[in-house]
């Protein structure tokens, strides 16, 4: 059974695109201290297909990549791109096949304590386990 975690992970640090905007892409948390900019991701909603006693295909995923910046600018790139590599996609990344993903929208707000942009991205994917 595939974790969609590892397809996620996959995806994203193997995405050119993105790979030449960001330092680093971490599951849920970032270290402390780490340089602008960045992405983290998380699922948080995981839900399988089940169908009077039977489960099917596919599991679908709700997924959150937050993108923290300096600038603005960079936030509007780093969209750009990761609509590029998760928006309609449909693939294997590890050993995670999707069936299709979707971009639903984001949110953004400034942190004033750590002096950084940030913008959640939401996705729904819906893959094979």
């Amino acid at each position: 059974m595939a974790e969609v975690d590892a397809g996620i992970q996959a995806r994203l640090t193997g995405h050119a695109g993105l790979s030449a905007l960001v330092n680093s892409v971490y599951s849920t948390l970032a270290p402390p201290g780490t340089a602008e900019p960045f992405i983290t991701w998380r699922v948080f909603d995981d839900e399988p297909n089940e169908h009077m006693g039977s489960s099917g295909t596919p599991t679908t995923a709700s997924v959150q990549v937050t993108s923290f910046t300096s600038t603005k600018a960079e936030q509007i790139a780093i969209t750009t791109q990761l609509k590029d590599a998760l928006g309609r996609y449909r693939g294997t990344e590890g050993s995670v096949t999707v069936q299709e993903s979707f971009f639903t929208g984001y949110n953004d707000r400034y942190d004033n304590d750590e002096q950084y942009f940030q913008r959640d991205h939401e996705f729904t994917i819906h893959y094979e386990e």
